[in-house]
Parts: structure tokens; C-alpha cells; sequence
């Protein structure tokens, strides 16, 4: 981890990059997440960086609904200029729909409140949330006869290839 922070911001570009004609083509599945370094090493980082990235590009894919319910220009007239929009109800409806992407490690905040946070980078937030998911509980682990079945299969595949 530490030894990748110089490399993660062209990997992050890199993948936006080869997964956005991706997702914009319809596919069902995206290859490859959390792999660097020409696929080579994983990283729990990465992983949780790719998936990010992943539901930023179906995001722009799903692009901006217009439907004639979606419009809003009685709410700007409403509002005017000198006013905002958290009391309307057209606002909160649409702050509960997919249209709203809400990143988890890109900072949405000003450069001060970014630097009273100690100026953490994307790598550094995936890195904290990796910890914690590595120390939480597993939500559904395997059932003991679950695991017994994968270790036989595990046994038979190591003798049939020694």
C-alpha cells in the first residue's frame, strides 16, 4: 500500500479510462478490479477505488432523466436568486433517487475543510475503509459444511495435481 501512493493516481486514470467505453457499451460485467500494474498485483485498495469508479461510469451512462415530472422550473421561480432549494419537496424527492452520485473517497469538500482533515487522498480513504472492513465481522460467513465441501474440493484438486 504504502509503496504504491505515487502510482495509484494514473491507475485510477487508467482505469476510468478502459472502464468507461465498458460500461457505456451495456456489459454486464467488468473485469479486472483492484488489478495494477498491468494486472499483475491486487490491491484492497484498488478494489474499492475500481468500484467506485464503476458506479461513477453506469452513473453517466444512466444520464439525466427529463421526463416532464422532472421539471423543476416552478421551483427556480419559487425560489428566486437569493434562495435554496432544501425546502422544497421536489429537492428532497430527488435527493433520494440514483441521479445524486455521492462518492465514497473523492472529496467533496472545500481545499480548507480538505486540509483541516489532513489532506487525505483517495488511496488513503480506501485504505482506512479496507481496515475496516478487515476488522468488522463477516455478515454472512460460510456455514461450517460450507467450508467442510471447499476443503474437499481444495484436497482433491491438490492430489490430482501433485
Amino acid at each position: 500500500y504504502q509503496n504504491r501512493r505515487a502510482d495509484y493516481v494514473s491507475a485510477v486514470l487508467e482505469k476510468l479510462l478502459t472502464m468507461l467505453p465498458l460500461v457505456q457499451s451495456g456489459v454486464d460485467v467488468v473485469q479486472g478490479l483492484g488489478l495494477i500494474e498491468s494486472s499483475m498485483p491486487l490491491s484492497l485498495e484498488h478494489i474499492l477505488i475500481d468500484a467506485e469508479i464503476g458506479r461513477l461510469c453506469k452513473r453517466l451512462r444512466d444520464g439525466i432523466d427529463v421526463r416532464p415530472e422532472k421539471n423543476y422550473f416552478e421551483d427556480i421561480r419559487t425560489v428566486g436568486q437569493e434562495g435554496h432549494f432544501l425546502k422544497q419537496k421536489s429537492t428532497r424527492a430527488a435527493l433520494r433517487t440514483s441521479e445524486f452520485f455521492t462518492p465514497d473517497f473523492c472529496e467533496r469538500g472545500s481545499y480548507e475543510e480538505w486540509t483541516a482533515l489532513g489532506s487525505p487522498t483517495m488511496l488513503t480513504r480506501a485504505h482506512q475503509q479496507v481496515q475496516a472492513i478487515l476488522k468488522a465481522d463477516m455478515p454472512h460467513p460460510l456455514s461450517a459444511s460450507c467450508e467442510a465441501v471447499i476443503r474437499e474440493i481444495v484436497e482433491e484438486a491438490k492430489a490430482v495435481l501433485d
